[in-house]
């Protein structure tokens, strides 16, 4: 094991967290995901307590939205502004997992392509390169 996703991490107390972090890392070195059960864009997400007790975040509102962006359902100005309220909500604080295809819906059995359109390399290389991103390939 080099790590914990933490699904749903925001519905559980900080403490326990931390508490469990200092209790395993004494014999290896883990990594910790944070998977939070609400969206960035359901708010209130309290990251100052996040990067108390895990490394980077999984980042679902990116997928949501390029899919919308490919389906020309948003513009680059739309991207804009959720990048800077993306911006304003983890800042500096942890890194941010992106990914384009989640096994975890029935449409992570297709291909970026299918999802996507011929419009999927540009949000690719937004979800690798993107201030703040790290890109998260999800299998199963």
């Amino acid at each position: 094991i080099d790590g914990f996703r933490c699904i749903g991490a925001d519905r559980v107390p900080l403490d326990f967290w931390e508490e469990n972090r200092r209790s395993l890392e004494p014999n290896k070195k883990l990594v910790w995901l944070a998977d939070m059960a609400k969206t960035e864009s359901e708010g209130n997400v309290n990251m100052s307590w996040f990067s108390q007790a895990f490394d980077a975040v999984v980042q679902h509102g990116f997928n949501q939205f390029s899919r919308e962006a490919a389906g020309l359902k948003k513009d680059a100005y739309d991207m804009a502004a959720w990048m800077r309220v993306n911006d304003s909500i983890y800042g500096n604080t942890l890194p941010q997992l992106r990914y384009q295809s989640s096994h975890g819906a029935a449409r992570g059995y297709e291909s970026l392509e299918k999802q996507y359109g011929e419009r999927w390399e540009p949000y690719m290389v937004l979800a690798y390169s993107s201030q703040g991103s790290c890109g998260m390939v999800v299998s199963g």
